[in-house]
């Protein structure tokens, strides 16, 4: 028996109407009211589509806030970078102290303030035949110079790479790798030496040397990555000359020594008769400069008839003591506690191109190690910790190049930027990844042109001439040009006098006059030679300094045919009473063969000799203005992947 329905009404609130209605049969009709339902509907849409914008906009808001949280924080972590005025103003006064310290004849100062024995500037009317050999990094030069007349001059250059052994070997190995390479280079180029006239030879030292004359050398310590041993203490003219004497038929005698500072002097003196400094911005830094010999305590040679004397600061062992200190970050202690030298060189290791981009590498590694930089997206690396790649513990992995060229980059979406990081290890890194890393490159690089330009505006002063001129040289200096801009605008504020500068890159060119190439060799019209022979000592020694200044950096010439140009650019600073900067622009260009002998250097797979190999790579591929090699590149780290990837002994 079917169930009774349950007895049913008319609802008003349901517009339910009921007909028909039997034990056995019943029809419910349902009258909705249409506007009624849909105006439910669309209140409840309108809810719901509200709900939806305010969890959207509260997830945009996190976000946005979660990104301002990591500004700030990497604004905190970069903000001991970042010097104000006052601070660039007492390492200034702190540098004025160490340095009339250093002049004294006894003192604990930092700097340590060499005479140099050159008292006499350029005049223009020199001439004669000189071969140079310049070391200063992990490649040295070998030039002949033959000064024909006021207007002619012949140049040969050659490039040598010096193996990474060598750096920390034996200092006999590496005067006799010098020696062979010079050997190689005249017989190369069929220069002849006779038995009755030895070849005069000018070796620019770029180490701290103390000097009792031209001829005289003991190195006080090793820089730039160096640090064979049996040199320090010893005098390294006499242990390059023993060198040269013991290779038969290589009958050339060491004339002069001088510091690439000097050399960068006296070229520019030639022309500009007011420089009064030479300084270096490159792979190390340090400056000489014209004192008055009055000045200078610690003289031991004769004052009689002299007025000058080149003092080469060696400015890059400022801090010794303590006196950068307040300005010191945890990432600069740490970057000094791993160097080859440990508490020296402290002012270099803040400015110069060898530490540029492992400051810039240390802080990247702490952002990281904190969370607020590439989350996910580090390509791993066989038989290294899962969590790290080759970049984030390999020291000298990321370079001033790096840094130069992130911290300029106006790319769309700085693709630069991604680009070099992904060249590194770093798998698609976000945009905000590079905006971050941007920012710590501007901030690294600018401490360091500030810190350049509290030195620079120091000797300016102590100077105390109404106008200077200053003969720059160095990679920082030449193509870092937001290095170089900040730098002319902080000195702008320091000083209230006018100073300019001359980018001394190369062989100098003044007016842009012309280069020909006639038999491999230089021939260079209208160039003005240098040295200046003293009356009443032996001409060949500022014969062979001039040499050296002509010899200049930045041309590698090889056996084979050659071709480039050089140049120098002159930038000006003016401040008066407006403290308007008047930059005057400037540049230098210089395109040319790189000589390399396939027995110079070979490719090691340990670590350490990679990590020397790669700084080494960089440093030449700074110096000689290529671009990085994807090729070189690989041809380096095939050995290095190779050692990770095989099986553990």
């Amino acid at each position: 028996m079917a169930p009774t329905p349950p007895p049913l009404t008319n609802s008003p609130e349901l517009n339910l109407v009921l007909t028909d209605v039997t034990p056995s049969n019943y029809t419910v009709e349902f009258k909705i009211d249409l506007i009624k339902s849909l105006k439910i509907i669309g209140i409840t849409s309108a809810a719901l589509a509200a709900i939806g914008l305010s969890v959207y906009y509260i997830k945009q808001r996190w976000k946005y806030e979660q990104r301002t949280i990591l500004k700030d924080e990497v604004k905190t972590i970069l903000r001991p970078f970042r010097l104000s005025d006052e601070q660039i103003r007492k390492v200034m006064a702190n540098l004025n102290t160490e340095m009339s310290k250093g002049l004294k004849p006894s003192t604990d100062s930092d700097l340590k303030m060499f005479p140099t024995y050159v008292h006499s500037l350029p005049s223009g009317q020199e001439h004669g035949e000189y071969l140079v050999v310049d070391l200063g990094g992990s490649n040295f030069r070998v030039s002949h110079v033959n000064i024909e007349t006021r207007k002619k001059i012949r140049l040969i250059n050659k490039i040598f790479l010096i193996p990474h052994s060598l750096l920390l070997g034996y200092g006999d190995k590496l005067f006799d790798y010098i020696a062979d390479c010079l050997q190689r280079f005249m017989i190369d180029n069929k220069l002849v030496s006779f038995e009755n006239a030895k070849f005069p030879l000018a070796f620019t030292f770029s180490f701290p040397c103390q000097q009792d004359s031209l001829k005289q050398a003991t190195l006080v310590n090793w820089t730039k990555g160096f640090s064979c041993t049996g040199v320090v203490g010893k005098d390294v003219v006499v242990m390059f000359q023993e060198a040269i004497d013991r290779r038969k038929g290589l009958n050339v005698e060491v004339v002069a020594l001088v510091n690439d500072t000097v050399g960068t002097l006296m070229a520019c003196h030639a022309t500009y008769r007011d420089c009064r400094a030479g300084v270096i911005l490159g792979t190390g830094t340090n400056a000489c400069y014209v004192e008055n010999l009055s000045n200078v305590q610690k003289w031991q040679g004769d004052r009689q008839n002299l007025k000058e004397v080149i003092i080469n600061t060696e400015w890059g062992a400022f801090g010794a003591s303590g006196s950068l200190d307040f300005i010191r970050t945890e990432i600069d202690r740490e970057l000094d506690d791993s160097s080859l030298n440990p508490a020296q060189q402290k002012f270099e290791k803040m400015i110069s191109a060898l530490y540029l981009g492992e400051i810039v590498r240390l802080i990247i590694v702490d952002l990281v190690q904190r969370g607020l930089l590439f989350p996910g997206r580090m390509q791993k690396s066989p038989r290294i910790r899962p969590d790290y790649n080759i970049f984030l513990i390999l020291r000298g992995s990321f370079y001033a190049k790096h840094v130069s060229d992130i911290e300029s980059d106006k790319s769309e979406g700085l693709s630069l930027t991604s680009s070099i990081l992904t060249g590194i290890g770093i798998h698609e890194p976000s945009f905000d990844d590079c905006k971050i890393i941007q920012e710590v490159c501007k901030t690294v690089s600018q401490r360091a042109s500030s810190l350049a330009a509290a030195a620079i505006a120091v000797l300016i002063n102590r100077l105390n001439v109404s106008s200077v001129t200053i003969a720059v040289d160095g990679t920082l200096f030449r193509h870092h040009d937001k290095f170089k801009k900040n730098l002319i605008r902080t000195i702008d504020r320091l000083v209230q006098r006018t100073f300019k500068f001359v980018i001394m890159d190369g062989l100098y060119i003044p007016d842009g006059r012309k280069l020909a190439l006639i038999d491999r060799d230089w021939i260079l019209d209208d160039l003005p030679h240098l040295g200046n022979p003293d009356d009443n000592q032996d001409s060949h020694h500022l014969l062979a300094t001039a040499a050296a200044a002509n010899s200049g950096s930045g041309i590698g010439a090889s056996s084979s045919a050659t071709s480039g140009t050089s140049g120098a650019g002159t930038t000006s600073g003016t401040t008066g009473h407006t403290g308007i900067n008047q930059a005057t622009g400037g540049g230098a260009h210089t395109s040319g063969g790189h000589a390399q002998n396939s027995n110079n250097h070979s490719l090691l797979n340990s670590q350490d000799d990679f990590e020397g190999d790669l700084t080494l790579l960089s440093e030449i591929v700074d110096e000689t203005q290529n671009k990085w090699s994807d090729f070189g590149l690989n041809q380096l780290l095939t050995p290095y992947a190779k050692s990770l990837t095989a099986k553990p002994k």
